[in-house]
C-alpha cells in the first residue's frame, strides 16, 4: 500500500503513525462511549459497548425491512436509517473525527504535509463510519442473503448498498467540511454546526416517538410508486442496488444504482484532488483566526456588562458575565442549554398520547401519572445544568479564581443562583406557557410552576451541599461523573415526583394548605442556605 500512498503524495510513515494515534486518542475522547470508558481508559471496551448498542438498531432495521411488503421501501428505510445514524454521529463527533484542530498545533511544525494529514484524518473517519455501517447494516445483509433462499448475489449487492452508504456519508462529510472551511469564517462555521446539531436533536427525539408508530401502522402494506423525482433522493440510489439483487433490472433501478456509483467516484475524486491540498492550513486557521468584525463583539460585551448591573453582589456579576461569555464562545455549553427544550417537547408529546394535560388543582394526580416522564425530565434540569456549568474546554483559565482576593465560596453560591435564575427559570417559563394553555387558568399555571421551581431550587441546594464546584473550572472528562452525582441524578428527581404527588393529592385541595406548604418550603430553603454556605466554605478551604 505504501507505493500507492507515495503515488498520491502521502508519506506512508507519517500516515500510519497518525492513523494509529488518532484512533486511540479519538476513542478516549469520543462522545460515543456513553460514559463507559472510566476517564479515558479501555478504548477497545468503549468500541465494543458502542457497537453492541448500534447492533440492536441494526437488528431493528433488518426486521423492519423483512416485515415490509415492498422490497424497495424496506431497502429505502434501512439505507435512510443508516444514513441518518451515521450523519448524526458525524455531527456529534465533527470536532473529534473530522476537524480535530488541536492536533494540528502539535504536529504543524513537523514535516507532515497537508495531504498526508488529510488522508490520515479521512482514514480515521472511514474506519469509524464503515465499522458502524457494518454494525447497523450487517443484520440487513444477512437477512437479504438468507431471505426465501440463500443468494450470494443478493448478499453482495446488499453489502455494496450498506458500505456504499457509509462511504457516501464519510465522503460527503469530508466534502462538506472542506467546502465550509473554504467559504466560511471559523466563528460562523462553529455556529452553523452547533445549530445543525440542535436541529438534528429535534429530529432524533421526534424519530424515537413517531417512527415506531409509522412502522406499525404503515410499512407492512405500503407500496412505493417509482417516479422519476425519487432519483433525486440519495436513499433511492443505494436502495436500487438491493433491488437489483431481486432481479429488478428496470430503468429506474439501473439508473439509481449508476448514480450511486457515479456520485461516489466524483466525491472521491474531488476529495483527493482539491480538498486535501489546503485542508491542514484551513483547519489551523479555524482555531487561530479571530472574528473579523469587532464592533458586534464590543456591543455584546457592553450589553453583558449592563445586564450584570442588575445584580448586587460583585461575585454574581462576575458569574453572569462568565456565563454570557461561555454561551457566546462555547458551543458545547450553548447546546447543553438549548438542547433541553427538544427533550421536554418529546416527553410532553409522549404524554399527549395518553390524553391532554389536566389541571392538578381540578383533576388531582391524573396529569402527573400521564406525564410522568415529562415531569421527571423537568426535575432533572437543575442537575443537568449544574454538570455542564462545572466543565469547560477552557478550564485552565480557572486559575484566576485562586489569584484574586474574591471569596471562592461566594462565587460557588453565585454560580448556583445564576444557574437557577438565568438558565432554569427560562425553561420553567416555557413550561408555564404549556400549563397556561392546557389548564385554562393563569393562576393555577403560575402556582403549579411555582411549586416545581421551589422543588428545583431545593434540589440545587442539596446537590451543591453534596458536590460544590467552581464554575467552568474542570476539564470535560468523558464518563467522569462521580457515583454520588449519578445516584443524585436518579434519587432527586424521583423524590421530587413523590413530593409533587403528595402536594397535588393533599395540598392543592386548599389555598390555606398551599400557603402553609410554601411557608414550610421557605423555611427549608433558609436552613439549607445556611448549611450550604458553611459546607461550601469548608470545601473551598477559605
Amino acid at each position: 500500500m505504501s507505493w500507492f500512498l507515495r503515488k498520491i503524495g502521502v508519506d506512508p510513515r507519517h500516515y500510519f503513525a497518525l492513523v494509529k494515534l488518532s484512533w486511540r486518542v479519538d476513542m478516549r475522547t469520543s462522545k460515543l462511549s456513553f460514559g463507559a470508558q472510566k476517564k479515558g481508559k479501555n478504548p477497545v471496551l468503549i468500541l465494543i459497548l458502542t457497537a453492541l448498542f448500534y447492533l440492536i438498531l441494526g437488528i431493528f432495521f433488518a426486521d423492519m425491512s423483512y416485515q415490509t411488503s415492498d422490497t424497495f421501501l424496506g431497502a429505502t428505510i434501512v439505507v435512510g436509517g443508516i444514513m441518518f445514524m451515521l450523519g448524526g454521529m458525524m455531527l456529534v463527533e465533527y470536532n473529534t473525527i473530522v476537524i480535530s484542530p488541536d492536533d494540528y498545533h502539535i504536529l504543524g511544525y513537523m514535516p507532515v504535509n497537508s495531504r498526508t494529514y488529510f488522508f490520515a484524518k479521512s482514514t480515521n473517519l472511514l474506519l469509524y463510519m464503515l465499522t458502524f455501517a457494518t454494525v447497523l447494516g450487517g443484520p440487513t445483509i444477512v437477512m437479504h442473503f438468507l431471505r426465501d433462499e440463500p443468494s450470494v448475489l443478493r448478499g453482495l449487492l446488499a453489502a455494496t448498498a450498506v458500505y456504499g452508504t457509509g462511504l457516501f456519508v464519510s465522503l460527503g462529510a469530508a466534502v462538506l467540511y472542506g467546502a465550509l472551511l473554504r467559504l466560511l469564517s471559523p466563528e460562523r462555521l462553529k455556529n452553523i454546526l452547533a445549530y445543525i446539531q440542535f436541529g438534528v436533536s429535534f429530529v432524533i427525539y421526534g424519530g424515537y416517538v413517531v417512527l415506531p408508530r409509522l412502522i406499525e401502522n404503515y410499512t407492512a402494506t405500503a407500496q412505493v410508486d417509482k417516479t422519476a423525482w425519487l432519483l433525486l433522493v440519495p436513499t433511492t440510489w443505494f436502495a436500487s442496488l438491493i433491488e437489483l439483487g431481486y432481479g429488478d433490472t428496470s430503468a429506474f433501478s439501473l439508473i439509481g444504482a449508476g448514480i450511486a456509483v457515479g456520485v461516489l467516484f466524483l466525491m472521491l475524486r474531488g476529495v483527493v484532488s482539491r480538498i486535501s491540498l489546503d485542508y491542514a492550513a484551513r483547519v489551523s486557521a479555524m482555531t487561530t483566526q479571530s472574528t473579523s468584525d469587532s464592533k458586534p463583539e464590543r456591543r455584546t460585551k457592553t450589553g453583558a456588562r449592563r445586564f450584570s448591573r442588575f445584580f448586587r453582589r460583585p461575585e454574581t456579576r462576575v458569574v453572569v458575565r462568565l456565563v454570557n461569555a461561555q454561551l457566546r464562545h462555547d458551543n458545547k455549553f450553548k447546546l447543553s442549554i438549548i438542547g433541553i427544550i427538544p427533550l421536554l417537547i418529546m416527553y410532553f408529546f409522549m404524554g399527549l398520547q395518553e390524553g391532554a394535560l389536566s389541571d392538578p388543582f381540578v383533576a388531582g394526580t391524573e396529569g402527573l401519572s400521564k406525564f410522568f416522564l415529562f415531569f421527571f425530565a423537568l426535575l432533572m434540569i437543575p442537575l443537568i445544568l449544574k454538570q455542564n456549568m462545572e466543565m469547560s474546554d477552557a478550564h485552565e483559565a480557572a486559575w484566576i479564581f485562586y489569584c484574586t482576593p474574591s471569596d471562592k465560596s461566594k462565587i460557588v453560591m453565585a454560580s448556583r443562583n445564576v444557574l437557577f435564575m438565568l438558565l432554569t427559570l427560562p425553561a420553567l417559563f416555557f413550561v408555564f406557557l404549556l400549563f397556561n394553555y392546557y389548564f385554562g387558568s393563569p393562576l393555577h399555571a403560575i402556582l403549579h410552576t411555582l411549586t416545581i421551581a421551589v422543588i428545583s431550587f431545593v434540589f440545587l441546594q442539596f446537590i451543591y451541599l453534596a458536590s460544590p464546584k467552581l464554575p467552568f473550572a474542570e476539564p470535560k472528562a468523558r464518563g467522569g461523573r462521580s457515583r454520588l452525582f449519578t445516584a443524585l441524578f436518579i434519587i432527586l428527581p424521583g423524590s421530587g415526583l413523590g413530593v409533587l404527588y403528595v402536594l397535588i393529592r393533599f395540598v392543592y385541595v386548599s389555598p390555606t394548605r398551599f400557603a402553609v406548604a410554601m411557608v414550610c418550603f421557605a423555611l427549608l430553603i433558609a436552613v439549607l442556605e445556611k448549611l450550604s454556605y458553611q459546607r461550601i466554605r469548608r470545601a473551598m478551604r477559605v
